[in-house]
């Protein structure tokens, strides 16, 4: 998922050969700020979308990972600024897919009394694998002489996932709830009080 975001500036360099290296810095840092601002745009827009009763996180979250690691793929033969831009654009806005639902997918999976824990792990993970993974690209762009396997290693392991991701619900507990019964909700709430208040003697103020 960061590799991309570490390898765009070399792939535009490889690009622009020949060119002034001010014109170089603009493009790249236009090409970062488009994948920035369409992964603001696309939380919002998949956080609604995800919000809906019809809408199911799963398949947003798993489609957008498979999206974004398709995207990451094809961008080795991507040439061009208007090319890069609409990658940064699609790579933005699937990635904030699965970004902007993770906490609603554990929930899911695992009940909102284990979200915390879960949360924390999930980001431990996360960012073992953000301070591995661009010296382990490097390495590999090291190795095999081109830029292009570092795309196809990201956009692989991206597709990889999300097609991982749709076993999930398979693998959830059946002890786990997401959220309260409707009448539960309602009706313990409503009972304890009554008890509470049969329960309190008020003190006699009489003289």
């Amino acid at each position: 998922f960061f590799i991309p975001y570490f390898f765009v500036p070399m792939k535009m360099m490889n690009m622009m050969k020949g060119k002034a290296e001010a014109e170089f810095s603009d493009d790249s840092t236009f090409i970062l700020s488009i994948l920035g601002i369409s992964t603001t745009i696309g939380r919002v827009l998949i956080g609604w979308v995800a919000d809906r009763p019809w809408s199911n996180t799963y398949f947003i979250n798993n489609g957008s990972m498979v999206l974004a690691g398709l995207v990451t793929v094809v961008c080795p033969f991507l040439d061009g600024n208007a090319q890069m831009t609409i990658f940064a654009v699609g790579f933005g806005f699937f990635t904030a897919g699965f970004l902007s639902l993770r906490s609603i997918v554990l929930v899911d999976l695992i009940g909102l009394d284990r979200l915390t824990s879960s949360f924390g792990l999930l980001l431990l993970f996360q960012g073992i694998a953000s301070i591995a993974g661009s010296p382990i690209a490097g390495r590999i762009m090291g190795c095999t002489g081109s830029i292009d396997s570092v795309f196809y290693l990201s956009g692989s392991l991206l597709t990889f996932a999300g097609v991982l991701g749709c076993f999930m619900p398979m693998l959830k507990p059946r002890d786990v709830h997401s959220h309260f019964d409707e009448e539960e909700m309602v009706d313990y709430p409503m009972n304890s009080e009554l008890e509470m208040i049969e329960q309190v003697k008020l003190p006699d103020t009489r003289m």
